[in-house]
C-alpha cells in the first residue's frame, strides 16, 4: 500500500503547547535548578525534556504518522533529523493498534477513507 502523509487534526493541535524553538530556553531554565535536584538532576532533566518534546507539533505529526504507517502495514521508517518527530513516530508505531483504531476511524479524517 502507498504511504500517506498524516495531516494534523484540530484535536492534535489542541495538544500542542510548546514551540520547538523554545525548548533550549526551557532547558536552560531547568538547568538553573540543578542544586535543587542533586544526584537525580540528570534523570529529572531527561524526564522534563521528554515531557516538553511531547508538547510540540512535530511530535504530534510523528505520532500520527507512526500510527498511520502501522495501520497501513508499512515498514518502520522515521526521519533521522528531527528528534521530536522520531520520538512521536516510535510511540505511534509501537502502540497497540486495537486500543485506538475504532476511535480513529470514527473521528480522525486521516483514517476515514482507508
Amino acid at each position: 500500500m502507498d504511504r500517506r502523509i498524516y495531516k494534523l487534526t484540530s484535536q492534535d493541535l489542541k495538544k500542542v503547547s510548546i514551540i520547538k524553538e523554545d525548548i533550549p530556553v526551557l532547558l536552560e531554565k531547568f538547568d538553573a535548578n540543578k542544586e535543587k535536584y542533586g544526584k537525580k538532576f540528570a534523570l529529572k532533566k531527561r524526564d522534563y525534556a521528554a515531557q516538553i518534546l511531547g508538547g510540540t507539533a512535530e511530535y504530534r505529526q510523528g505520532c500520527g504518522q507512526g500510527r498511520l504507517d502501522k495501520y497501513l502495514g508499512l515498514e518502520y521508517a522515521e526521519k533521522t533529523d528531527d528528534a521530536a518527530y522520531n520520538s512521536g513516530y516510535y510511540n505511534g508505531y509501537t502502540q497497540n493498534i486495537h486500543g485506538w483504531i475504532e476511535d480513529a476511524k470514527k473521528m480522525n479524517p486521516n483514517f476515514k477513507d482507508i
